[in-house]
């Protein structure tokens, strides 16, 4: 079972993440930060960084901060200002592109959520994620290859990855994969996008409903951190008049009820803005234990070690059967690889179309792997089949709390 850690180091952690939140709710209403005493302005500072947050921080606090803290800071808060910039100047030029060639596009997530933020700049993006038409993805590819975006390279059959200067987009023709929403009512419910669009952007009802769903998404796989949380409040607080009837209608119709009233409840306890609609609060002990884990996180689940282990948490905690039948299939499936997997094994080409040699390539990536001297990737796979008890229980307990205990992805 893991350790907690010791009670200062805590302590030091809950109190940095409770000035993040702080400023962050000062930046969003108009309010003067004021300085915080005794902060462990290193701790801080990593918090801030792992959350992609240094701009608005930086525009909030940086007349206060440590002179070390100021310099670490200030650089991301530069570079944020200077990616904004000619991301916005790169879809302007995209978007004349596309409407010369008649072809529908709808920013959805960061850009079009950082309109809506006190300081449009301020809101950090590692991409660009475009939405297109069912039907255009070729002619939405040529286009983008004619302004000099290349394919970056990634291997993704969920979108076509692009870049110019450094800076990337994502064209994407499905809101939702059934890999990503295993919930067929959400998968074809935000695929139908095309019937939310006005004016050339998604009804924004509909795009709360599915960043929403796309926070719901992160939480359930790798992790999710507070800029998305954070963008929920924006909106809520200073974006375009959404209908929460609506809003929570369609919540109700697609099983997300209860996680929509948990994101409410942080968000109101966080920032101080209340969504306007009846929703449960949390109580104070399980808020406490949802935001610790998403103070561990960072933006995208990356900064907590421990997520690496998230799809074997998913197995284990949506398996028919004892868990330790399904600790020794995982065993014997990763001892025993297949003879598709193990042709291309390094040094078994001898294999390929041999098949009744397999248990001698075992035998050869069994001893391979013995006198490897970096052993990093079986000892995190054997960690990945015999996850703590402990762990998962924790981990089932966050998802009652966020109301996904009957999440079809976890049962």
């Amino acid at each position: 079972m893991r350790k907690a850690p010791p009670k200062a180091e805590y302590a030091g952690r809950e109190a940095a993440f409770s000035f993040l939140v702080s400023a962050l709710a000062d930046h969003l209403h108009g309010r003067k930060t004021e300085p915080a005493a005794d902060l462990d302005w290193e701790a801080f500072c990593r918090l801030v960084r792992a959350h992609q947050l240094a701009a608005v921080v930086y525009r909030q606090c940086g007349s206060f901060l440590p002179d070390a803290a100021r310099a670490q800071l200030e650089k991301e808060y530069g570079a944020t200002l200077f990616v904004y910039a000619n991301r916005t100047s790169d879809l302007q030029e995209i978007r004349a592109a596309f409407r010369a060639a008649e072809l529908p596009l709808f920013s959805v997530k960061g850009l079009a959520v950082a309109r809506y933020y006190p300081v449009p700049n301020l809101r950090s993006m590692g991409d660009c994620d475009l939405l297109i038409r069912p039907g255009d993805e070729e002619a939405a590819i040529a286009v983008m290859r004619s302004l000099g975006f290349r394919h970056d390279g990634e291997a993704s059959k969920h979108a076509w990855t692009c870049v110019r200067a450094g800076r990337h987009f994502e064209l994407h023709s499905r809101l939702a994969e059934e890999d990503e929403y295993p919930d067929p009512r959400q998968s074809a419910f935000f695929n139908g996008y095309m019937s939310f669009t006005r004016e050339g952007e998604l009804d924004w009802s509909f795009h709360f409903l599915f960043l929403l769903s796309h926070l719901r998404k992160h939480f359930l796989t790798n992790g999710v951190g507070v800029r998305q949380f954070f963008d929920l409040a924006v909106l809520i607080e200073r974006g375009p008049v959404l209908d929460f009837t609506r809003i929570g209608e369609m919540t109700a119709d697609l099983g997300l009820t209860g996680f929509a009233h948990a994101c409410y409840s942080l968000i109101e306890s966080w920032f101080g803005v209340t969504a306007p609609a009846d929703f449960r609060r949390l109580a104070p002990a399980d808020a406490a234990a949802v935001t610790e884990k998403i103070m561990s996180n960072g933006v995208f689940g990356f900064a907590d070690a421990k997520n690496k282990y998230s799809a074997a948490r998913r197995s284990f905690l949506r398996a028919g059967r004892p868990r330790w039948i399904l600790r020794l299939s995982m065993l014997a499936r990763r001892a025993f690889p297949g003879y598709s997997s193990m042709r291309t094994y390094p040094g078994c080409g001898y294999l390929d179309g041999r098949p009744w040699l397999l248990p001698a390539a075992w035998a050869h990536r069994f001893f391979s792997i013995l006198f490897r001297r970096d052993k990093r990737v079986q000892k995190e796979t054997l960690h990945s089949i015999f996850l703590p008890e402990g762990e998962l229980a924790r981990q089932k307990e966050l998802l009652r709390i966020m109301d996904l205990h009957g999440d079809p992805d976890k049962s």
